[in-house]
């Protein structure tokens, strides 16, 4: 019951998500938020989409704030400036720091920022088109102090099997993470990470001087935390009282790009770190989570410890050990083995309806979800690494 309470309801609440309504007279529009986007260039021709992507949307204003690489980013200001103030309305400045620091860089750039809105973005998303309009909509609301979206990865053409594989294993972990925050924001408002890959939040928030201060120095066991900024500013919005909504309309669905290659198992690492010191802190110093989301507190902070490596054997035994030799242990472990597959597969039915040939690839998905345990055990023995495994470039003085 600890585990498929969790799952059935979760699957109950994907299914009957709505999206936000767009209000009849919103009180924030696209020219009210400016996007910020840290970056260390390290892929110059997926930034240069990100930013035409959101000039779309028409923000007032687009930042990017790069690390002493002039050379790079200069140009494609200059490429883009006058395009974008005249057919959109959008200036496009960058900004430099010191030190490839995504915190950093990212206070940086909010000192700068005079709307109401700021929209945190990663350097490798894709907008739809009209994404502002959905992703402000729920600000509408003087409680919320953030929005986020779903997402979908950018599928890449030409690959081979293996780095098929890794993409698809990336496409099964952000659809996972889609239909947990869906479900626990809907029946709690809880989220353990507003993902920063597209985040709105109030600027007041941000600029904050308590906020910048504390975002740029976080530690961990007297190490300073480069990873875990969305994390960072979850529990700050939540711990100040603001509300996070998730817009989960197919209009806001935002796309990235997957690791395709073994720097995706250094990703998940990185990921796992962060869920594990995250967690920790919320329960340990955020005490009144247990009464303010007892449902994410449940579902979300006291899931990571129970591995299905150790739990499916373990209930597999237990129930075989329950079952008479007259009812059949065949078929009763036939039926639980069956009932296993469905719950790890489930969440997936809407990439495997896109891409049928992906069942192809089952066998070893389902592998991976108990290779991962391993990945978390590691993750929680070396939970004082607190840089970016997966962009080494991103801890670069």
């Amino acid at each position: 019951l600890w585990r498929y309470v969790r799952f059935l309801r979760h699957i109950q609440l994907w299914l009957q998500r709505k999206p936000i309504p767009l209000p009849q007279d919103p009180k924030y529009k696209p020219q009210d938020a400016t996007v910020l986007i840290p970056t260390i260039c390290d892929n110059t021709e997926m930034l240069e989409v990100t930013i035409q992507k959101c000039a779309l949307s028409r923000p007032s204003q687009i930042i990017l704030v790069g690390v002493t690489n002039r050379k790079v980013l200069d140009p494609l200001v200059e490429k883009y400036v006058d395009e974008f103030r005249d057919h959109y309305g959008t200036s496009l400045k960058v900004l430099y720091s010191k030190e490839a620091n995504k915190r950093k860089q990212v206070a940086i750039g909010i000192k700068q920022i005079a709307s109401s809105i700021t929209v945190l973005v990663d350097d490798d998303v894709i907008w739809p088109d009209r994404l502002l309009h959905h992703l402000l909509a729920p600000l509408d609301n003087p409680t919320v102090g953030a929005a986020g979206t779903l997402q979908q990865v950018q599928l890449r053409p030409g690959l081979t099997l293996p780095e098929q594989l890794f993409e698809i294993l990336g496409s099964f972990y952000i659809q996972r993470r889609n239909v947990e925050i869906t479900a626990t924001t809907a029946i709690d408002g809880g989220t353990s990470c507003l993902s920063g890959r597209t985040a709105a939040v109030r600027t007041g928030i941000l600029a904050d001087p308590a906020f910048l201060a504390g975002y740029t120095a976080e530690t961990w066991r007297g190490r300073i935390l480069r990873a875990d900024d969305d994390n960072f500013v979850t529990r700050w919005l939540y711990k100040r009282g603001w509300q996070i909504r998730v817009q989960v309309a197919p209009e806001a669905v935002v796309r990235t790009y997957q690791e395709v290659s073994p720097r995706f198992l250094k990703q998940c690492l990185r990921w796992v770190r962060s869920t594990w010191r995250s967690n920790y802190t919320t329960l340990v110093y955020d005490g009144d989570v247990w009464m303010k989301q007892p449902w994410s507190t449940y579902a979300l902070y006291t899931q990571v410890p129970f591995p299905s490596i150790l739990i499916d054997p373990l209930l597999l035994w237990l129930l075989l050990g329950a079952t008479s030799p007259s009812t059949g242990t065949y078929t009763t472990s036939t039926v639980f083995l069956l009932w296993l597959a469905l719950t790890k597969t489930a969440k997936f039915t809407p990439l495997y309806r896109r891409h049928p040939r992906w069942l192809l690839f089952l066998p070893a998905t389902l592998l991976f979800g108990y290779v991962h345990a391993f990945i978390r055990f590691y993750a929680l023995c070396t939970l004082s690494d607190t840089g970016w495994a997966s962009r080494p470039l991103i801890d670069a003085p």
